[in-house]
């Protein structure tokens, strides 16, 4: 298809979304969403995901979780989270707490990518399996006012200790990468909607660390470009906290 547009969610919180999930109690491998377009957005809490499902109080999803392919020849844009859950819009292949399995991996390739306002492209675990990569190929990348990349390890204010690694983040980006800003949302989120928020802080940026109760290793975060601009308390960390 020439464009792909997702937007919102609907009156329960339940966001626009395509999914291949691995529910709580489940158990198998997930399958992988491969998407080819001209272009790609998602706005307003709008999703693609593959995650290993969890839960606080049962059984999370068993299975590794499948990977995500978006191939969009002009442009990838993702802003903004939905004002019912809190959830960021964004590209999920996370592992989550309580289940067990390996979280997918996110390839993303397309001439321009935008990532604003709070969305997130997230591989993370908070589990004991291993964090996905992800891997974006593009001229132009802009993380702006909270956009983040993420593949961190650990889940905030959970006693149990979590010993999966955190995954890789190789960004390819032939004209430039900037990143500035922060998201003037997130402290309200958080304090509004609690996990529900899975960005790493408010600012922008890639983000590979271990988390205070993550016993596992930091990510690698590898920038190829001619130009790196890092502004306005955007940032890159791989540091642990563990």
């Amino acid at each position: 298809t020439n464009n792909i547009s997702l937007d919102g969610q609907d009156i329960d919180g339940y966001s626009t979304a395509i999914q291949s999930l691995i529910n709580p109690g489940a158990v198998g491998n997930g399958g992988t969403i491969d998407i080819t377009t001209g272009s790609l957005s998602l706005t307003n809490g709008a999703q693609i995901a593959t995650p290993v499902l969890g839960s606080l109080n049962d059984i999370g999803g068993r299975g590794n979780g499948g990977d995500i392919i978006i191939k969009a020849k002009d442009s990838i844009n993702i802003s903004g989270s939905g004002q019912i859950s809190g959830l960021s819009s964004g590209i999920f292949a996370a592992t989550e707490l309580n289940a067990i399995g390996q979280a997918g991996d996110i390839i993303l390739n397309t001439n321009n990518f935008t990532i604003s306002n709070g969305g997130i492209v997230n591989a993370q675990t908070l589990n004991n399996s291993n964090g996905g990569n992800v891997l974006i190929n593009t001229a132009n990348f802009e993380a702006l006012n909270g956009g983040q990349i993420l593949t961190s390890s650990g889940f905030p204010n959970f006693p149990d200790l979590i010993s999966g690694n955190a995954g890789n983040i190789i960004i390819n980006a032939s004209n430039s990468v900037n990143l500035s800003g922060v998201d003037s949302t997130f402290d309200q989120r958080l304090a509004q909607f609690g996990s529900r928020v899975q960005n790493e802080n408010a600012s922008s940026g890639f983000f590979a660390n271990t988390r205070s109760n993550s016993t596992g290793l930091s990510g690698d975060i590898t920038v190829n470009t001619p130009e790196l601009n890092v502004l306005n308390s955007a940032k890159i960390a791989v540091d642990s906290r563990g």
